[in-house]
């Protein structure tokens, strides 16, 4: 019997503005690896893309919009040996065996070793159980954002253990500078 994957889940964290949740995208970046799931997961309009696009660049991928007619798009990542897989699940409403095509090509490049960001990823019923961020962004107020986030296995855990202290270091920067 294999052992379940290690969870973890972080208290939330607020986002006042855009540009916040763009310095958590940044803050999250530093912290991804090759063969990790990152699931986006929020209403129309929370800010889902504007993780991910924060995520890219600061990996250096520019010009990332979200794939939502394509579904899935490929993007080099400068210096490094594996890419950025960007996927939009929102077209995607009940998987049905049409759909497991994309499933299937997900889970290549996982096994490959890209990283992979999946907007609208709760629409995906067996993601991975390990090296997986789950991310919940619920909207407060107009601006305002809250993020949950919840990691799968050992690696995962470890990764996102590191990402959430670098964004509480940056939140009390940036209180510290108003």
């Amino acid at each position: 019997m294999s052992k379940p994957a290690l969870r973890c889940k972080f208290p939330s964290v607020a986002s006042r503005s855009p540009d916040s949740t763009s310095e958590i995208g940044r803050v999250l970046a530093v912290c991804l690896y090759p063969g990790l799931c990152v699931l986006l997961n929020g209403d129309l309009g929370s800010g889902k893309t504007l993780l991910a696009r924060a995520m890219g660049a600061a990996m250096g991928v520019s010009r990332m919009k979200s794939p939502t007619f394509t579904i899935e798009a490929v993007h080099k990542i400068p210096g490094r040996d594996f890419s950025l897989l960007h996927c939009d699940l929102y077209r995607i409403d009940t998987p049905s065996s049409g759909d497991e095509a994309v499933f299937s090509s997900i889970e290549e490049r996982l096994a490959s070793g890209d990283l992979a960001l999946i907007e609208w990823g709760e629409r995906w019923n067996t993601p991975p159980d390990s090296d997986r961020w789950d991310i919940s962004i619920s909207i407060s107020a107009e601006l305002m954002r809250s993020f949950g986030l919840r990691a799968f296995g050992r690696r995962a855990a470890a990764a996102l253990s590191e990402a959430y202290a670098g964004i509480l270091d940056s939140a009390a920067m940036e209180a510290r500078s108003r």
